[in-house]
């Protein structure tokens, strides 16, 4: 049951039509079903972080390993199972030649997910990817500090500019975010989010996959349509 207190921090524009309150009311308690999904199934699937090196080297390696044994990290993640093909298909070939064209290096899988309709919904202008569905962490300390730096309202975080390589290929620049939904975080792919979900023809129900790598240290992204 999702009660005020799954609320405690979530932004809620004023602008907002009362469809669209019921729709953050469905996204605050998809998170928390999920949240709790993830606490009573275990053991849970672990995904590994992969580099370039270690990825190209796995590219035909289709295990998965179940793990019941306590993670020795500081911060250890839990994941709910991923949308689409398990194991997740490796980046196509035309994705890795711009990775390698640009030096890239630290290859990683950040999530896999199923489009909703609030992620198209054209007035929320964003695509969520909940920390508990993402497999890797992609952003270091410092640009994670940076993403709780909140605007002049108090409210609303600031954000930062990363590298988008489009399903079409294109590149852009994309604002990423970090929300509060209920008790959980989310990061948010914002501005231009629906001029790239209109010239990709994403829709509801499309499978999506989103990678990082870095580049001389900073953060860029892929986005991939299964």
């Amino acid at each position: 049951m999702v009660t005020s207190h799954d609320f405690k921090g979530v932004y809620i524009d004023p602008s907002w039509s009362p469809f669209e309150y019921l729709l953050e009311v469905v996204s605050v308690a998809d998170q928390k079903y999920h949240k709790e999904i993830s606490l009573r199934n275990k053991p849970m699937i672990q995904f590994k972080s992969l580099n370039h090196t270690q990825f190209k080297k796995l590219k035909h390696h289709k295990k998965r390993t179940l793990s019941n044994s306590p993670s020795t990290s500081k911060n250890p993640r839990v994941v709910t199972r991923q949308a689409g093909p398990d194991p997740p298909p490796d980046v196509p070939k035309e994705f890795e030649n711009i990775i390698m064209a640009k030096n890239g290096s630290d290859l990683k899988l950040v999530t896999q997910k199923k489009l909703s309709k609030t992620d198209m919904l054209g007035r929320f202008a964003r695509l969520s990817i909940p920390k508990g569905q993402t497999i890797a962490e992609f952003l270091s300390e410092d640009e994670q500090m940076s993403l709780q730096q909140k605007e002049e309202d108090g409210v609303r975080y600031k954000g930062m500019k990363v590298q988008l390589i489009q399903p079409s290929l294109e590149e852009c620049s994309i604002s990423l975010k970090k929300w509060k939904q209920g008790s959980n975080n989310s990061y948010m792919l914002c501005s231009p989010w629906n001029e790239i979900a209109k010239n990709n023809g994403l829709e509801v129900g499309d499978i999506l996959q989103l990678w990082s790598f870095k580049v001389d240290h900073s953060p860029c992204l892929i986005l991939i349509k299964l």
